[in-house]
Formats: structure tokens, sequence, C-alpha cells
């Protein structure tokens, strides 16, 4: 082949070589590499112009049956879990019939296609070896705030699919853990690794225009700009659920919904730890 070829030609085979093994590397990809970017993730869109004239989505979540039974959660891993007076779970909370967490969302052109002002920081907290809130919504671009109320490390480690992800450590009376997930998600799961029962599910949204349902089950979504919409509910176990909703200018539509407990989970509860790389 050298006859064939001479030196020349050689060098300029071995050099060909060379660029296509780099050019294979270069695109493959990273684990724990950037999804979707810290900027620029979400489609440039119109600026929402105030008519003054949006409306309001309420209602209430109701649970039809006996909700599922859980396990009480065991916390004896860690002497300042274990004192924690609340160790039942996060899973399903009723009362009187009515359902709480349920996330509650609005899908449709109104609010899809165009961009919002983002609101304050929303915070975080371990508190009671617990995520609090177990279930809340945020937009794009909006500042997280985690903080650490318990006398013990946490540890955080959201798992989303859109977002770029983070695993973190937190000692007591650290600096609150900042970060902004810049895609829409529905949802994104949080868990601690130090402590596997610790859960939490987090709604990024495109525009404002969602809430949680409280614990008498109820909600209610202000700044709606009229229109016809999917109102969306969310659910760790129930599922989701869709509606219809037509929002008239100034107008207030009350939309209730109803899962049926047979549709949940079985009895059970996180007790594995999971053995997990943590991060400073």
């Amino acid at each position: 082949m050298l006859k064939r070829y001479g030196t020349f030609g050689l060098i300029l085979m071995i050099g060909i070589a060379m660029l296509g093994t780099a050019l294979t590397a270069g695109c493959g990809g990273r684990r724990g590499g950037k999804k979707g970017g810290e900027k620029g993730g979400e489609k440039a869109k119109q600026s929402y112009t105030s008519k003054g004239d949006e409306g309001t989505i309420t209602g209430k979540v109701t649970l039809d049956g006996t909700p599922p039974a859980f396990d009480p959660i065991d916390m004896s891993q860690d002497a300042v879990c274990a004192g924690s007076a609340d160790k039942s779970a996060d899973n399903v909370r009723v009362k009187d019939g009515k359902l709480k967490n349920v996330f509650v969302y609005v899908k449709g052109p109104g609010v899809d296609g165009f961009s919002f002002p983002i609101g304050g920081p929303v915070t975080l907290d371990q508190k009671g070896c617990r995520y609090e809130p177990h279930v809340f919504g945020l937009q794009a671009g909006q500042e997280l705030s985690i903080t650490n109320s318990d006398n013990t490390t946490h540890n955080v480690h959201p798992s989303p699919a859109k977002n770029d992800d983070f695993n973190k450590s937190q000692p007591p009376n650290s600096a609150p853990i900042e970060h902004k997930f810049n895609n829409a998600e529905v949802m994104i799961p949080v868990k601690c690794n130090q402590h596997p029962w610790m859960k939490a599910n987090i709604g990024v949204m495109g525009h404002p225009c969602f809430a949680v349902t409280a614990e008498d089950g109820s909600y209610t979504i202000k700044g709606v700009p009229p229109g016809s919409y999917t109102l969306v509910f969310w659910h760790e176990v129930f599922g989701e659920q869709t509606q219809n909703v037509t929002v008239a200018a100034n107008g207030t539509v009350t939309q209730d919904l109803t899962y049926k407990a047979s549709a949940g989970a079985k009895p059970g509860v996180f007790l594995q730890i999971e053995p997990e790389m943590i991060l400073p």
C-alpha cells in the first residue's frame, strides 16, 4: 500500500482516520449533560398583554371510596428524623373525602402561546424529614430556593426529563440551594438519597395558570385569559384526569373532580436506601 500511495498518501489517510474518530466522540451524549440548556430552552413566545378581563377557575377534588392504606414510615435510620411526630405516608392525603396535593393546570393556546411575567422565588423546605410542600408548581425560569430546617443532613436530587438535574447534599444551617428549571415539565420527582421516604413533585409551567389542592380539596387559578382550555388534574397515586372548560371575560368557572379510590396504589412504603453518589 505504501508503494501505491506513497508517504504523503499514507499520512493523509492517517489524518482522515483521526478526524473521523474526533467527530464521532464529539457527537456522543454525556451522562448528566444539559437537557435543553440553562437558557433558551423554551421557544420564544409573544409576551402576554393583559386586557383586564381575565377569569378564574375554581373547584374541589374529591376521593370516592376508601383511601389506600400505607404503612407508617420507618425513620429509625436517623435519630433526628425518628423524633418526628408525623410518620404517615405523603402519597395520599384525604380529609373528609377531599384530596390534597393534586396539581391542577391549564392547557390551551390562550396560555401556552404566550410568555408571562415570572414571579418571585419559590421555597422548598426540608422540615420534619419531609419535603414541604410535597407538591408545588413554578414557572419555567422561576427561582427555586431549597432550605433545610432540620438538624440533620439531607440530600436534594430531582430527576427531570427535560431540564438540568442536580444531586446535592445540604447540611443543617447551610445556605439555600438555588436552581432554575428552564423548560416546562410536568412533573419532576424529587428525592432525598439520605432518607428514601422523602419525596416531592414539581410542576414546571410556561405560564402562571396552575394551583395545588389544599387540605379541603379546593383550588383556585386566577388570571386566566378568556378562552377554551383543557384543565388537567394530576395526582401521584391516582394519575391524571382532564376536563374541558371555557372561561368567559371576567368570568368564574367552577370545575370539581372526583377520583376513584380503586385507582390507587397497593399499600406499601419506601424502605430501601438507594446507594447513590452524593455530591457536595
